[in-house]
């Protein structure tokens, strides 16, 4: 026995607090059917995880059998737990979820529980728009895209991917007391988000549809990529910043070195070969990308940046 243990276990200590608080949480059912099921479900947590966890977790796992009790009086269908707990209480509850799954033959509906998350997410990014102007807007343009996912044409999730750029976009023209974006709010959005180049073009158009706008969907090449180049050097200032000594940050550093030094794009830094390489007294490295070697500075190079 473990000196100051007394003359019990922790197993013991743990499998009798355990049974304490399940017996305070079954008297908190109003129905027997109800305080039964969450017994069950008691005796096979016990097993599954062991005394002490179960313990620790019962009191939070009642919580969760009586809401169901509250609501419907009895074991709900997964659809009528995904629209109460939504995605995300669901994944919090994830233990019990497994044995309603195993015990009561809940069904978890992988797509059903996606198109849940992605119309949830939709919604938040709808209501993130508050000035009533741009909100009109954001609305008729989810309603052009709700169209083409009605056709076919595009998934839920794309509808999602097109309304996060539009947002943006209508937030930078709401800076400038703007609800319909200019040419130079988009200009500016362009050059803060250089990545979502492609997928503001959609909304972009539909305003020039819908409203008569004429504004230019693609800019200069050369200013993209003097934003894209911009943005790379952001990061590099920002990781010399938090410089550490160990391989993820070098593939990390690395990983942005290629896209600011060469160009080179969608690049796993998990996957990279490369050598530590001095070139000239520089500190650097030696990467291998497809037939080609390439030379990227270290962090170790540059002076620390202030966070100010």
């Amino acid at each position: 026995m473990p000196a100051g243990q007394g003359r019990e276990c922790e197993d013991c200590y743990w499998g009798k607090s355990f049974n304490n608080r399940l017996v305070i949480n079954l008297a908190g059912f109003k129905t027997g059917d109800m305080s039964k099921l969450f017994g069950d479900f008691g005796a096979w947590l016990l097993t599954e995880i062991g005394p002490k966890p179960a313990a620790l977790k019962i009191n939070q796992y009642f919580l969760f059998f009586s809401l169901i009790e509250k609501q419907w009086g009895q074991v709900p269908t997964y659809e009528q737990l995904l629209n109460y707990f939504d995605a995300a209480g669901l994944r919090k509850a994830e233990v019990p979820m497994r044995w309603l799954q195993m015990a009561c033959n809940t069904v978890v509906d992988e797509a059903m529980r996606e198109h849940h998350s992605e119309t949830r997410r939709v919604t938040e990014l709808l209501n993130s728009v508050i000035d009533p102007k741009s909100n009109e807007i954001l609305k008729r343009y989810h309603a052009s895209l709700l169209v083409r996912v009605e056709q076919g044409v595009i998934s839920l999730r794309s509808v999602r991917l097109s309304l996060r750029p539009a947002v943006d976009l209508l937030h930078l023209a709401g800076r400038n007391a703007n609800a319909m974006p200019s040419q130079s709010d988009l200009e500016r959005f362009w050059h803060v988000s250089p990545g979502q180049l492609a997928a503001v073009t959609g909304f972009v158009n539909f305003l020039n549809r819908t409203f008569d706008l004429k504004l230019e969907s693609r800019p200069d090449k050369r200013l993209m990529e003097k934003a894209r180049r911009e943005k790379k050097e952001k990061e590099l200032l920002q990781l010399i910043r938090e410089r550490r000594y160990d391989d993820s940050f070098d593939r990390k550093w690395i990983t942005v070195a290629l896209s600011y030094f060469h160009g080179v794009s969608q690049v796993s830094s998990k996957q990279l070969v490369y050598t530590v390489a001095p070139y000239k007294t520089v500190p650097g490295f030696n990467v291998t990308h497809g037939k080609n070697q390439l030379w990227v500075p270290s962090c170790d190079g540059f002076p620390a940046v202030n966070n100010g």
